[in-house]
């Protein structure tokens, strides 16, 4: 009777063990969870951009980082191009010879196929699709076209094609700024997780960023944010991009930022700007780079030549011109050019001259000098004057704060000593009784 019960047990749990078996088959080869989730960054990333600041053009101090070129051709006059712009150094004396203008360019409408994954996951083919979206985002780069641009002794831009993949120096060590005289490497080497569900259970898995990735954020906020078209500037937080590292001029090395840095702020709110066209692009000069598909010849316009490159303009500047930013290292306050000053200069213009008058004793805070960028390649300054009914003090021009701008006078009020940081200007020459 015992042995009856024992076999006929034995031939339940064979019975179970084929079911099981079968299951198990079953579900390796056709098991679809329908709840695998898309990316989703754990990392404090905005993954709805829509979500970041849109900023009044007076609420600028810094100059921002990046900018972003979109020709939507939502008109149906051209083609669609993206660009994005970096302007930053590649060695931490931030000198002349080092400051370079790079940038990526994706021309047409984006393929995001090769981004696209089947989201329908089962434990046969799941680590299989992850190499293979990992594989697609290194081949995605190859959808853009690469520049670089630098400029000679004379302040000339040079640029050419890229065969590096941007942001990184010479080195492929991360691109170097400056805030108020700080230096700062920032590496692209952020990472984000990756979730997915196999047979119910979450898996993850952790992607680094690209440069593709930090492009294709910043025209998703382009699209989204809710400026619509024209010119404006973002705060966005790049942090998860990026590593951002401090020089130590004692060292000589770049560190991590100390915790609760007065920087770490701003890196969570970094200006970019946005330059969002209706139009299409129909020739090479709307590119950043003059070039579409390192092209320098484009020219779809179909229109003759006009002779907008000879016609001479002058602007007046004032006061109301600038916006104030402090700086703890000058113990006062520092111009930079507003926005909506700059966007009053026609810079398709060759022959574009300013005349600067600046009266610090007018300002109701303590003005100590011009940040660095304040003039950013807007052709020539005629005559800057900077006048001061107080006491004695002294002016300072940080770096490249005339950068590919250049001049005929700089002239000071007696009471005024100016200082003049290293390449102050794309040539700096040395100033005799106060006129340079």
């Amino acid at each position: 009777m015992a042995k009856k019960i024992l076999n006929a047990l034995l031939i339940i749990f064979a019975i179970l063990g084929v079911v099981i078996i079968g299951l198990y088959i079953y579900f390796v080869n056709n098991y679809n969870d329908k709840t695998v989730v898309d990316v989703q960054v754990q990392n404090g990333i905005v993954t709805n951009p829509e979500d970041v600041d849109i900023l009044e053009e007076s609420e600028i101090e810094n100059p921002p980082l990046m900018e972003f070129n979109y020709y939507s051709n939502a008109n149906i006059n051209g083609e669609k191009l993206r660009e994005l712009k970096f302007t930053y150094f590649t060695n931490a004396d931030a000198s002349l010879d080092s400051m370079y203008t790079s940038g990526m360019q994706y021309v047409g409408e984006i393929d995001y196929s090769l981004l696209e994954i089947d989201l329908k996951f089962n434990v046969k083919n799941a680590v299989n699709t992850i190499n293979e979206l990992t594989e697609n985002r290194i081949k995605f780069l190859d959808n853009y076209n690469y520049y670089d641009g630098q400029t000679d002794g004379n302040g000339n831009y040079q640029g050419w094609a890229s065969e590096r993949r941007l942001p990184t120096n010479n080195n492929g060590e991360g691109f170097i700024i400056t805030i108020d005289d700080q230096v700062f490497m920032l590496v692209l080497d952020g990472t984000f997780d990756y979730y997915y569900k196999i047979l119910g259970i979450t898996q993850k898995t952790t992607l680094k960023y690209n440069c593709s990735d930090l492009f294709l954020y910043v025209s998703k906020i382009a699209e989204s944010c809710g400026a619509g078209y024209g010119e404006y500037f973002v705060n966005a937080d790049l942090t998860p991009f990026f590593t951002i590292k401090q020089y130590n001029s004692a060292t000589g090395h770049f560190e991590n930022m100390s915790v609760n840095s007065k920087y770490e702020q701003w890196f969570t709110k970094v200006p970019i700007k946005i330059n969002y066209f209706k139009d299409g692009y129909t020739t090479a000069e709307q590119s950043f780079f003059g070039s579409i598909d390192y092209n320098s010849q484009v020219d779809n316009s179909n229109h003759a030549d006009v002779d907008i490159w000879k016609v001479y303009d002058v602007y007046d500047f004032t006061n109301e011109d600038f916006s104030l930013t402090y700086s703890n290292v000058y113990e006062g306050y520092l111009l930079n050019l507003k926005p909506t000053s700059i966007k009053e200069i026609d810079l398709t213009k060759n022959n574009v001259k300013l005349n600067v008058n600046i009266e610090l004793s007018k300002f109701d805070k303590k003005v100590v000098g011009l940040n660095s960028l304040c003039f950013n390649n807007l052709g020539k300054i005629e005559t800057l004057t900077i006048d001061s009914a107080n006491e004695e003090m002294n002016f300072y021009f940080l770096n490249s704060s005339l950068y590919l701008t250049d001049y005929e006078t700089i002239q000071f009020s007696e009471n005024i000593t100016p200082i003049y940081k290293d390449n102050w200007h794309v040539s700096a020459e040395l100033l005799e009784g106060g006129v340079a």
